[in-house]
């Protein structure tokens, strides 16, 4: 099985390819799920910083929410969520465990 493991704090949701070229995380996830690759993902969810807004989207985003609806393959993807990066290390563990433990219980 093929899986991608996606992580990210909501501050940029495209993707650079080139100097100027833009493609959007939904375009991404349907050329993976397209070659039955399974994306998880960890959404880092730290306080708001106003300053960077341009870059994240509105103050009100969810990114739990957005991290379901936008990045996760619709078939058999899963999010985490953290709330700082303290707490990444255990996220990571988690997620490894949870797609490869029942090769390693």
């Amino acid at each position: 099985r093929k899986i991608v493991s996606i992580s990210g704090d909501g501050r940029q949701s495209f993707i650079t390819v080139g100097n100027d070229t833009y493609e959007s995380v939904w375009i991404m996830r349907s050329r993976l799920e397209a070659i039955d690759v399974q994306i998880n993902a960890i959404a880092i969810d730290i306080p708001f910083d106003e300053s960077l807004a341009s870059n994240r989207g509105p103050a009100t985003l969810d990114l739990l929410k957005y991290f379901e609806e936008n990045v996760k393959s619709e078939d058999g993807g899963f999010v985490l969520a953290v709330e700082d990066y303290e707490t990444y290390a255990s996220a990571i563990r988690d997620q490894l465990l949870r797609v490869f433990g029942a090769c390693v219980s």
